[in-house]
Order: C-alpha cells, then sequence, then structure tokens
C-alpha cells in the first residue's frame, strides 16, 4: 500500500511539472505569411482626340486647359472657353 502511494505521488508530481514547464516554454506560435504588395500600374495618361494630330494624344492640363502633347493643340475642357 505504501509503494502505490509513492508511485501517485510521483505521477501527480510529475504530470503537475510538465503543466507547469509547458505553461513557462508554450510553443512558437505559427509564422505569418508576408502579404505580397500590390503593383500597381502607373494610371494610363488622360487621352482626347486631337484634330490636328487626327488620333487620340495624350493630353496635358496647364491652367485648366487641356493641352495636346504632340502638337501643343488647346483641347476645350466641358465645352467651354
Amino acid at each position: 500500500m505504501e509503494s502505490l502511494k509513492i508511485i501517485i505521488t510521483a505521477a501527480v508530481s510529475s504530470i503537475c511539472f510538465l503543466t507547469f514547464c509547458a505553461g513557462l516554454f508554450p510553443p512558437d506560435p505559427p509564422k505569418r505569411k508576408k502579404k505580397k504588395k500590390v503593383k500597381r500600374k502607373p494610371e494610363k495618361p488622360l487621352e482626347a482626340y486631337c484634330f490636328e494630330c487626327e488620333i487620340e494624344m495624350p493630353v496635358k492640363e496647364k491652367n485648366g486647359k487641356l493641352f495636346c502633347t504632340n502638337c501643343g493643340l488647346i483641347h476645350w475642357q466641358n465645352g467651354g472657353v
């Protein structure tokens, strides 16, 4: 009977010790995957039909007016002067 108490006490002590150690040294958290950076395409320049070049050409804005980047023709914005 005495040896049974010793075995049970040893088993309970071992379980308590292992539980204590598991709390001190938790498993490593799972590694997070790196998020992929979204590559954004550069914005397409604004284009308008140029009557001088007779094709759609990129335009640049200056003082509220749109100018053809090829020949410099003014493209009126919003139908106004």
